[in-house]
Order: structure tokens, then sequence, then C-alpha cells
């Protein structure tokens, strides 16, 4: 499916408004995707709720917003109850993201930096993959997607076909259908996705390309490191005046509803042309929340690549020569930028939790209402059983 056809039907608005379940820490009202780790070859790891890296173990059921990375050798496979599987190579980092689906809550993810093989068996609605550059719909798919040293990022079709989307920092976006045997790179942020045959057939081919990507811009980082310092300002702006978009939304939703409460069963043509007007607010949050889930993929990415950088850049110390000093104090002046946007994001996303909480609460009795036949399309109740605790299928 299209992504930019979401908001032709109500299955696909369902699957992109959850978006907003998942940034707001929703519990699901259907039943949940589980993701479990199934095997761990060390060192790996999973940061804890409160923040510290804590050594991955199988058996291991991870929540929502949890990130998972690998260290050198490192090796993690992660199995979800569907069937569905994902390959945590060398060096990779990503954060598990649960989508609300029609049927269940489905796992996506973002890639920060490394290389996932991902098997997805269900069909039932387009998952998602967040990396810096790209976002990528997938169904009943085999592929691989990565990201480089450099930042470029990389998907790679098997079987199946995915969707890649291209979004710049001003929201412009270019997109292209990849079917079995293609792939593409994307290297920046906005730029024209161009499909061709695929030639990342093994993770052998994926580390010979990631070492001479990074062997091509050690040279580099004297001048790329400064740009990257710019870009965390930028990133942190954007993602700020984003935030700051969402109240306007949930006010007009509130608005729409409170006067269909006031209607009741009067002027049926009005109470449709208010629920078009909730759909539209509703729909304009779940892509501004997919952009937050990009930019902040972008934000995370700079720090994670200086950190892998601060402890590569060494070996690379005779090829640098006098500039290898200015590269790694470039870089600890990042990792300093890291510990003081960090906190600066965590209380954003706390605000537009609260912000979305309406939000959040109309969409549970909008999807009670369908599942029980309880909306004739004119009315929904404004409680059910157990409205605050969520439900699990049967």
């Amino acid at each position: 499916m299209r992504l930019h056809s979401l908001v032709s039907s109500f299955r696909p608005y369902i699957a992109l408004v959850a978006l907003l379940f998942a940034l707001a820490g929703a519990s699901p009202v259907l039943a949940a995707t589980t993701a479990t780790v199934v095997e761990v070859v060390q060192p790996a790891y999973v940061q804890s709720s409160s923040g510290e890296d804590k050594p991955l173990e199988p058996g291991l059921v991870l929540g929502p917003g949890r990130t998972v990375s690998t260290g050198a050798g490192g090796h993690a496979v992660i199995e979800l109850d569907d069937g569905s599987t994902l390959v945590l190579h060398e060096e990779t980092s990503i954060e598990l993201n649960h989508v609300l689906t029609h049927e269940q809550e489905a796992v996506s993810f973002s890639l920060f930096l490394g290389h996932v093989s991902a098997t997805i068996r269900g069909l039932s609605s387009p998952d998602l993959v967040v990396t810096p550059t790209m976002v990528i719909g997938i169904r009943g798919t085999e592929f691989t997607v990565s990201v480089a040293d450099d930042g470029a990022s990389i998907v790679s079709v098997t079987e199946g076909e995915v969707e890649a989307t291209s979004h710049s920092l001003t929201g412009a976006s270019n997109e292209a259908v990849l079917m079995g045997g293609q792939e593409a790179w994307v290297e920046n942020a906005g730029d024209t996705i161009a499909p061709h045959e695929r030639r990342m057939l093994s993770y052998e081919d994926w580390s010979r390309e990631r070492r001479a990507r990074l062997e091509a811009v050690i040279p580099l980082l004297p001048e790329i490191l400064p740009k990257a310092q710019e870009g965390i300002d930028t990133l942190t702006t954007r993602i700020e005046e984003l935030a700051a978009e969402f109240p306007a939304h949930v006010q007009a939703i509130q608005a729409y509803e409170q006067e269909i409460i006031a209607l009741g069963d009067s002027r049926p043509a009005r109470r449709r042309a208010l629920r078009a007007g909730i759909f539209k607010e509703t729909v304009a949050i779940g892509f501004k929340v997919l952009r937050l889930r990009v930019l902040g993929a972008a934000l995370r990415t700079i720090f994670i690549r200086a950190n892998r950088l601060s402890h590569v850049a060494p070996q690379y110390q005779d090829q640098l020569g006098e500039e290898y000093e200015g590269v790694m104090a470039a870089l600890e002046t990042i990792l300093a930028q890291k510990a003081e946007v960090k906190p600066r994001m965590e209380s954003l996303v706390q605000e537009v939790k609260t912000t979305l909480e309406p939000v959040k609460r109309y969409l549970k009795r909008l999807q009670h209402a369908r599942e029980h036949g309880l909306m004739n399309g004119e009315h929904i109740p404004q409680d059910f059983p157990g409205q605050g605790q969520g439900r699990s299928s049967q």
C-alpha cells in the first residue's frame, strides 16, 4: 500500500494514527504483538527504563521504546509472535516501536546505525521501519536495511515489496516502490530514491561496503563534524517546533467532538462534516508523529555515530595527521551536546504524551465502537466498560 494513500480509507487511517499511541505510551486496545529475544551473541545490550545499558539475554520480552544494540562481534535475533524475525548484526542499534493495525498491535523499529535482516510474515497491514534518511513501508517481505557510518541508508529487498519515502527537513518527500531483487541507497534526507538491481546479497557484502564508507568518511571528518554540530541544533529546533503544533490539532478535535455531542441525533449533515474534521486533524497528528520519529532517528544517529567514531578514529590517527586532535575534540563536543539535548527531548516527549491524551481516549472509543457494532455511522459512545484499562483480544 502506498504511504501517500493512507488517508484514503479507514483501515490505514487507524494504522497511521496509532503512531500516536506508540509515542504516547498507550495501553493497546487490541492484542499486542510481542518481541522476544531468542538468540544472543555478546556483546549485545538493551537500554533499561533508567537509561542504563544492560546485557541482552535470550527470553527477554522487549517493550516499546526499548533500544537494543550490538557491539563488535555481537549478534541478536528478535522473534515476533507472528513468526517474523529481526536479525541484528554487529555494531547495530535499533529502537522498537509499536504500531496499531486494524487487527493487532504490530512491532516496527527505528534503525540508527548498522544492519538488520528482516523477515516479515504478517500480511494484515504494512509495518514501518524508520532510518535517518528513509521511512520504509513493508508487507510480507524479506529484506535488509542498513545505516552506514556516513549516515546513508540502504534497503535491499529479497522477496515481496517495500515502499521507501525520503523526507527532507522541510517536509518535502520522494518515494519509490522496490520489488524483490532491487535495492536503493539514500545518502541524505530528501534525496531522490532510485531503485536498482540488488547488489547487497550477503552480510559480507554489507561489511565490505560499510568498511569502504568508513574509510572514505575518515579524512572528511574535519569538514563533516562541524556540520553535524549544526545539524543537532537544526534538528532539535525542528522537533520543538513540530511538537508545538500538536495542541492546536487536539483543541480542534475536542471542539468538533463537543459539538457532535451537543447535536445529538439532529443535523446529520453537520455531524458528518464534524467527523470529517476530526478525521483530518487526527491524520495530521499521525503524520506529524511520524515526522517526529524521523527527526528523532536523525538526531539519535548523530550521537550514536559520534560515539562509534570516537572509538574508531584513533585507528586512523596517522591518516588524520595534525587534524586528529581537532577531530577528537569535535567528537567530544558532540557527545557533550547529547548530555544537554537528551533531557530536553525527554521533557518534550512527556509534554506531547500529555497533549495527546484526549485524542488517545477518543481513538479508543472509536475503535471499541466499530469493533462492537455500537457505531451506526453517526454516534460514538462516550464510555464503554473497562475504558481506562484497555482490553485484550480473545
